[in-house]
C-alpha cells in the first residue's frame, strides 16, 4: 500500500467521507465567498458613516458659533448702554469717577458672562484716570490685570478710533482663565470720550456653547483663540490624560486655522502613534481677532446604528447558524440520546448539589420534590414539606408571599419575589423566590420550578444601608445649613475687613450679627495692642460700664476671664446656676462666649446673651466661632501692617546708614560715624568702639565715643561699656546687659569671618530695647564688612606702590614722594639729596651665577641698605638693578659720605650662591643746588652714576 493515497488505503473510510468533504469544501468556499463581500459593505459603510457624522459635528459647531455670537451681542449691548452712560459722567461734569465705577458694577450685574470692565477716557491725562470694575474672584482679578496691560499703550498717548479695532478681540491666559477683550467707542458730543473694555470669560463661552454640542460622549469641544489661547483642550472623552490633549489640541489648532470653517479628518499624535480625528469647526470673529469653535472626534468613531454593519452582522449569524444546524443534523443525531441522558444526569446532581434551595410545585403551591439545600434552610423534612405549601412556610402578612400567592395560580413566565420565611423552631431568614412556568407532559397538568436562596445576610446589609443613607440625608441637611450660615458670614466679614480698630470691628458686628443670630446683647472684649495682658470691653447695652465690669478681660474674671485661661468656647445654658457667671443685668438668662484665638494666642472673647434659657445650640457656638477666628486673623493682620511700616522705617534708616559708612575708607573715620549715629540719631546715651590692647588691665582700649568731648566724659564712657567690650572680644558673640527698665547695655562684635576687628557698646539711660538691640546688631555687621573693606584697601594700595622682588618702594612710590617733596622744600624751604645706585658688573653675576642668584642679590642689597638709612629716608626701586634714595635735609657732601659707608658694608655681603663681590656705582644730585626739582634732579644724579663706574672700571674711584 502506498502511504500517500488514502482512497486507496481506506477505502471503505473514504467512501463513507465523502459526502462530508464534498460539503465542508463548498461551505469553505461559500464562506470565503461570504467574508469578501462583508469586508466590501464594512468599508462602504465606515466611508458613509464617517461623513455623516463629521456633517453632523458640522452643524452642532455652526450652532455652537450663533449661540457665541449671540452671547457677545448681549454683552456688547450692554457695553455700548453703559459706555454712553460713563461719557457722560467723565467728560461733561456727570457723577464722576466714583458713579462711573457704580454704574459699571451694575452693568457687570446685568453681563453674567463679563468678568468686569475697564474704562479709558480720550484724554487721560486730564482725568482722574481709568475706571473699572471687575469680580472680586480669582478670574476677575486676572481679566483686570489683563485690562490694565491692554490699556498701558493709550494711558501715556491718549485714545484714538483705531485704538478700538487693535484692541477688540485680544485674548489673554493665566492660570484661573482664559479672557477677551471686546473695545467699544463711547462718543460724547465733543467727539470721542474713550474706549470701554468689556473682559469676557472664554472658558465660560467654550464650555456653555461648545461642550454641550458633543454627541452622546462621541466628540469633545474645544475653542482655539486666534492670537494662540487654547480655551478648552479638545482632548477626547475618557482619553489619555493631558500629554496627549495637548499634543492633539496642536495639531487640531493648526489645522482649524485654514480656514474660517470646515470639516475634515486630521493625523493627530496618540499612544506613541498617529490616530485620526474628525474634526469640525466654525469660527467668529471678535474684533479684529477670531475664536474657532471645535468639535472633534479621536480614535475609532462610534459605529453603533449602522444599518449596513447590522445587516452584515445578522446576514454573518444566519449563515453560521444554517451551518451549526446542518452539521447538528447530519454529524450529531447518534448522540443525541446519550447526550440527553447525560444532561439529565447533570441536572439532577445540580439539583441534589445546588447551594440554593430547588423545588418543584403543584398548582397549589405543594411541594412536589426539593432538594437538601431546601431542606436544610426549612428546617423540615422533605416529607413534612411534601404536605404543606410553600406560601404556608412565610411568615405571617408578609407582602412578599401575598403576591407569590396570586402567581402561583397565573404564572406567565418567570416571577421573583423576596419572602421571609418561618423554621419550626421560631427563627426567620429572608429567602429570594424565583419561579418559572413548567408543563408535565405526562399528566398535562401545570408545574411550577421554585429556586430559593438565602439572602438574610444581603437584607442585613440593606437595612445598615438604608440606616446608613437616612444618616446621609440628615447629614446633608446640616450641612446645607452650615453653607448658609457661612455665606452670611463671609458676608458679615466682607463689612468689617477694612476696620483698623476695635471700635469699628465693634460698630460692624453690632450692626451684622443680629440677621445672623439672635440675642440680648453683643459684647466684645480684645486685647490692646501693644500692651501685654491688657484688654478693652465693649458691649451693645453699655452694661459693662454701667456694672464696672471693662476690666474683667485684663484681670481675668468671669466668664471671660475663663475663656481666655482655658482658651475654649462656654456656653452657659442658665446664669442663674453658673458659678462662674458674675451679673451684669437682671434679663440674661442665658450667655455664649468664644476665645478670639489665632494658632494658640488669645487676642480676647466674643460673646451673646440672651433673655431665654438654654438659647444658644451648637449652631450658634459654631458660628461665633467662625466670627472669632476670623477677627483673631484680622487682628493678626492688623499687627502685622503695623510691624511691616516698623521695618519699613528701620530699612529706610539702614539705608541712610550704610550711604554714611560707605563714604568712610579710614577706620577711625569709621568708628567716630558709627558711635555719632548711635547717640545722635538712635539716642543711646553712651555708645563706643573698643580695640583690643592686650598692655592694659581691660584688654580693651576705646577708639572713638559717644559723647566725644574729651576728658570725664571719655572716661565715663570707657568705664561703662568696657567691661562688656572685653567679654563680647573673648567670646566673639553679642553681649547683653540691658533690662525691660533701667540702665542697661549691650556690646557687639564687628567681626567678619572669624577675625573681630573692634567691638561696638552702647547703653541706654533706660536700657535697650529688642528693636534697638537688632538695628545696633545689623550695623556692626555693616561696620564689619566696612573695616574689612578698608583693610583690604589699604592692603592693595601698599602692595601696588611696593617693589614684590626686594620689598622696597617701586618706582610710581618715587616719583610719588619726590612730587610732594619738592612742593614741600620749595614752599618751606630746607635741603634734600637724591642717590641713584646701580649694582656694578650685575650683568656679569646673573650671566655666571644665573638669574635666581641674581635676584638674592637684589634682595640683600636692598635690605642692606634700608637697614642702615633713616627712618625719615626713602628707598625704592627704579628698575633692573638701579636704586633710588631720597635723604631729607641732608646735603650731598653727607649723602657721599652715606653711599660710602653703603659701599664698604656692600662689600662685606656674604651671598650663598655667588663667588663675587657686590659693587655700588652711585651719584648724588641735591635740593637746591642742582635745582629746584627733585625728579629732574634723577638725570643729574644718573649722569654723576655713570661718571663714577667709569672711574671706578678705570681705577680713580
Amino acid at each position: 500500500m502506498s502511504g500517500s493515497n488514502p482512497e486507496a488505503a481506506f477505502p471503505k473510510l473514504w467512501r463513507s467521507t465523502a459526502l462530508f468533504r464534498r460539503v465542508f469544501f463548498v461551505a469553505l468556499l461559500f464562506a470565503a465567498g461570504i467574508l469578501l463581500f462583508l469586508l466590501y459593505l464594512d468599508s462602504l459603510a465606515e466611508k458613509r458613516h464617517i461623513k455623516n457624522f463629521n456633517d453632523r459635528q458640522y452643524h452642532l459647531a455652526t450652532l455652537a458659533r450663533f449661540a457665541a455670537e449671540d452671547r457677545l451681542a448681549s454683552m456688547t449691548a450692554v457695553s455700548d448702554c453703559v459706555s454712553g452712560e460713563i461719557a457722560l459722567m467723565l467728560n461733561e461734569g456727570g457723577a464722576g469717577a466714583e458713579g462711573a465705577r457704580r454704574a459699571l458694577e451694575k452693568a457687570l450685574d446685568a453681563a453674567p458672562d463679563a468678568l468686569g470692565f475697564y474704562f479709558i477716557p480720550a484724554r487721560i491725562a486730564e482725568k482722574n484716570g481709568a475706571v473699572y470694575a471687575f469680580r472680586p474672584t480669582r478670574s476677575g482679578r486676572d481679566a483686570m490685570v489683563f485690562a490694565a496691560e491692554a490699556a498701558e499703550p493709550l494711558k501715556s498717548r491718549g485714545v484714538s478710533a483705531g485704538d478700538v479695532l487693535n484692541i477688540s478681540g485680544r485674548a489673554g491666559l493665566s492660570r484661573s482663565t482664559r479672557v477677551v477683550l471686546l473695545a467699544r467707542e463711547a462718543a460724547s458730543e465733543g467727539g470721542l470720550a474713550g474706549v470701554l473694555l468689556t473682559a469676557a470669560d472664554l472658558a465660560s463661552l467654550a464650555s456653555r456653547y461648545a461642550v454641550p454640542m458633543t454627541m452622546n460622549g462621541e466628540s469633545s469641544g474645544g475653542a482655539f483663540h486666534e492670537d494662540g489661547v487654547t480655551v478648552f483642550l479638545p482632548e477626547p472623552a475618557g482619553g489619555d490624560g493631558e500629554a496627549n490633549g495637548l499634543a492633539a489640541a496642536e495639531e487640531v489648532s493648526a489645522a482649524v486655522r485654514k480656514a474660517f470653517s470646515g470639516a475634515e479628518a486630521v493625523e493627530v499624535s496618540g499612544d506613541g502613534e498617529k490616530k485620526r480625528a474628525l474634526v469640525a469647526w466654525n469660527s467668529m470673529k471678535i474684533g479684529a481677532r477670531r475664536l474657532y469653535l471645535v468639535l472633534a472626534s479621536y480614535g475609532e468613531i462610534n459605529a453603533g446604528g449602522l444599518p449596513y454593519m447590522r445587516f452584515q452582522r445578522n446576514l454573518l449569524t444566519g449563515i453560521l447558524l444554517i451551518f451549526a444546524l446542518l452539521g447538528v443534523f447530519l454529524f450529531s443525531e447518534k448522540f443525541k440520546r446519550a447526550e440527553v441522558e447525560k444532561r439529565e444526569a447533570a441536572l439532577r446532581a445540580i439539583f441534589d448539589n445546588a447551594p440554593s434551595g430547588i423545588a418543584t410545585l403543584g398548582e397549589d403551591g405543594k411541594f412536589l420534590s426539593c432538594n437538601p439545600a431546601w431542606v436544610a434552610m426549612a428546617g423540615q423534612s422533605e416529607e413534612r414539606l411534601k404536605q404543606k405549601s410553600i406560601t404556608e412556610l412565610a411568615v405571617p402578612g408578609c407582602p412578599g408571599a401575598a403576591s407569590m400567592e396570586g402567581a402561583l395560580g397565573s404564572l406567565p413566565g418567570t416571577f421573583s419575589t423576596e419572602v421571609k420565611f418561618l423554621r419550626p423552631d421560631g427563627s426567620t431568614f429572608w429567602g429570594g423566590v424565583l419561579l418559572s412556568a413548567m408543563n408535565d407532559a405526562s399528566s398535562g397538568s401545570g408545574v411550577t420550578l421554585a429556586v430559593i436562596s438565602d439572602i438574610s445576610g444581603l437584607k442585613a446589609a440593606e437595612e445598615l444601608l438604608m440606616k446608613g443613607a437616612a444618616a446621609l440625608e440628615s447629614r446633608k441637611e446640616e450641612l446645607e445649613k452650615q453653607t448658609s450660615d457661612q455665606g452670611i458670614l463671609l458676608d458679615l466679614f466682607t463689612l468689617f475687613a477694612g476696620a483698623d480698630e476695635p471700635m469699628q470691628i465693634f460698630e460692624a458686628l453690632e450692626g451684622s450679627l443680629p440677621s445672623v443670630m439672635a440675642f440680648r446683647s453683643f459684647f466684645l472684649c480684645v486685647s490692646v495692642p501693644g500692651r501685654k495682658d491688657e484688654y478693652v470691653m465693649m458691649d451693645s447695652k453699655g452694661e459693662a460700664v454701667k456694672t464696672k465690669q471693662t476690666d474683667f478681660g485684663t484681670d481675668k474674671k468671669g466668664i471671660i476671664g475663663h475663656v481666655l485661661k482655658t482658651g475654649k468656647p462656654y456656653v452657659s445654658g442658665d446664669l442663674a446656676l453658673d458659678p462662674l457667671y458674675i451679673p451684669h443685668t437682671e434679663e440674661a438668662r442665658s450667655l455664649l462666649a468664644v476665645p478670639i484665638s489665632y494658632k494658640g494666642r488669645d487676642r480676647g472673647v466674643i460673646g451673646m446673651d440672651s433673655v431665654e434659657s438654654y438659647a444658644f445650640t451648637a449652631r450658634e457656638r459654631d458660628l461665633l466661632g467662625l466670627v472669632g477666628s476670623y477677627l483673631a486673623l484680622h487682628l493678626e493682620e492688623m499687627d502685622a501692617r503695623s510691624e511691616l511700616d516698623d521695618k519699613a522705617r528701620q530699612l529706610r534708616f539702614l539705608h541712610g546708614v550704610v550711604q554714611q559708612l560707605a563714604t568712610e575708607q579710614v577706620n577711625v573715620n569709621l568708628s567716630r560715624k558709627i558711635v555719632d549715629i548711635l547717640g545722635e540719631e538712635m539716642g543711646f546715651a553712651m555708645a563706643g568702639i573698643f580695640v583690643p590692647d592686650y598692655d592694659s588691665a581691660a584688654g580693651v582700649s576705646l577708639l572713638e565715643g559717644f559723647p566725644g568731648e574729651e576728658g570725664p566724659w571719655e572716661e565715663a564712657v570707657f568705664q561703662s561699656l568696657s567691661g562688656m567690650a572685653a567679654e563680647a572680644f573673648r567670646s566673639g558673640k553679642t553681649v547683653d546687659r540691658s533690662g525691660e527698665t533701667g540702665p542697661g547695655g549691650i556690646a557687639a562684635p564687628i567681626a567678619f569671618g572669624e577675625n573681630v576687628f573692634a567691638v561696638l557698646a552702647a547703653s541706654g539711660e533706660y536700657g535697650v530695647s529688642a528693636p534697638d538691640r537688632e538695628m545696633l546688631e545689623i550695623i556692626a555687621e555693616h561696620g564689619a564688612t566696612f573695616w574689612a573693606l578698608n583693610n583690604l584697601l589699604a592692603v592693595r594700595r601698599r602692595e601696588s606702590l611696593i617693589d614684590p622682588l626686594t620689598q622696597v618702594w617701586n618706582r610710581r612710590f618715587l616719583i610719588q614722594r619726590l612730587e610732594e617733596e619738592t612742593v614741600r622744600l620749595r614752599r618751606g624751604g630746607g635741603t634734600g639729596s637724591v642717590v641713584l645706585v646701580d649694582l656694578g658688573d650685575f650683568k656679569s653675576i646673573n650671566d655666571r651665577f644665573g638669574h635666581l642668584a641674581g635676584d638674592e642679590v637684589l634682595r640683600r642689597t636692598a635690605a642692606m641698605m634700608n637697614e642702615n638709612l633713616r627712618t625719615c629716608d626713602v628707598i625704592g626701586r627704579l628698575g633692573g638693578d638701579e636704586f633710588l634714595l631720597y635723604l631729607p635735609d641732608v646735603t650731598a657732601d653727607k649723602a657721599m659720605a652715606a653711599m660710602k659707608r653703603m659701599d664698604r658694608l656692600a662689600a662685606d655681603l656674604k651671598i650663598e650662591g655667588v663667588d663675587a663681590p657686590v659693587v655700588l656705582d652711585y651719584g648724588v644730585a641735591s635740593f637746591p643746588d642742582d635745582g629746584d626739582d627733585l625728579v629732574a634732579a634723577i638725570g643729574d644724579a644718573d649722569a654723576r652714576m655713570y661718571e663714577y663706574k667709569a672711574a671706578r672700571k678705570a681705577g680713580r674711584a
